[in-house]
């Protein structure tokens, strides 16, 4: 699934990447982890991921192009993580 995201350019090696909430956040987060440590195209250059409230700030190493790891986020599938809200009750 691919949830709405907003991709603003952070820096000249950042991108934050805005979603709906929380569990998105964390969806995301863990999908570009994932993608990193598996080497996928595009998501090879990230140094760092920091997830805050509703955003993700994407952290390329100094010399990257940050053009395909834009791409990568924006084509990348995140599954949803079950509300933890929800799950609490």
């Amino acid at each position: 699934m691919t949830e709405p995201r907003t991709l603003l350019t952070c820096g000249e090696h950042a991108v934050l990447v805005e979603v709906a909430g929380l569990n998105e956040v964390l969806a995301l987060a863990q999908a570009v982890r994932e993608a990193v440590a598996a080497e996928t195209a595009g998501f090879t250059d990230i140094i760092d991921v920091v997830p805050a409230a509703r955003t993700v700030l994407i952290v390329a190493h100094g010399d990257a192009p940050m053009a395909p790891i834009r791409h990568a986020l924006e084509a990348l599938p995140v599954d949803r993580l079950p509300n933890f809200r929800e799950a609490a009750k």
